[in-house]
């Protein structure tokens, strides 16, 4: 990425330039001599101030081994600097359906040479499934704020989200209570439907085999 110049340097530049013009209009040297030791300094802190992805070194890691749906997911990404000093902006980009929680996935700082800082902070994913942190991006500015460049550098991590375990045993105990309140009814209309019909294929068998005489008479007391 090509380093921009900012407001500062801008202005410095403006400014460097109006002192030459004011040197020709009145004839006076001092103001060009000014205007010459801005651009020098422009032109000094401009080739002095490098940035490359290759000068910083990236690791993001998760620290629980299994992850699960509205759960913390806890998140530490270090950055090392191997250029020389400047000010540092560092955004750890999120994957899609996630809520950040605690902490900031953004860092700006000055780092020195060699030096490490953490970002640390917690997030939950609103869905199941596999989840990809793609990059970082990362803002590099020179110590004296006229210069900035931008770079986005690949760090990428896979995790795998599965179902909450409590919103799986909230289904599994109301799967079993409906399917309990269901069967149940079956099985004593069952069981009534065979008595009666037992019943009714008993009784005519007694009648008939005992239509006449004094057994007729004891089924009636019966």
């Amino acid at each position: 990425m090509a380093t921009r110049f900012t407001l500062y340097a801008k202005t410095l530049l403006f400014l460097a330039l109006l002192l030459f013009l004011v040197s020709y209009l009145f004839q006076n040297l001092l103001p060009a001599l000014t205007g010459t030791l801005i651009l020098v300094f422009l032109i000094y802190t401009k080739f002095s101030f490098q940035s490359t992805p290759n000068d910083y070194t990236m690791k993001r890691t998760i620290h629980e081994p299994l992850h699960y749906v509205n759960h913390t997911t806890n998140i530490t990404t270090t950055i090392t600097n191997h250029a020389s000093p400047s000010l540092l902006t560092i955004t750890d980009q999120l994957p899609p359906q996630t809520n950040l929680t605690t902490g900031t996935n953004t860092l700006s700082k000055l780092f020195n040479q060699g030096e490490t800082h953490e970002i640390t902070y917690q997030l939950t994913f609103t869905a199941r499934g596999t989840h990809h942190f793609t990059s970082i991006t990362l803002t590099t500015t020179d110590l004296w704020g006229l210069f900035i460049t931008n770079h986005t550098i690949d760090v990428p991590t896979t995790i795998m989200i599965h179902s909450d375990p409590n919103e799986i045993k909230k289904a599994t105990r109301v799967t079993t209570r409906e399917h309990i309140e269901l069967t149940i009814p079956s099985l004593v209309g069952t069981d009534l439907h065979s008595d009666m019909e037992v019943s009714e294929t008993i009784y005519p068998v007694i009648f008939l085999e005992t239509s006449n005489g004094k057994l007729v008479q004891n089924c009636k007391n019966l």
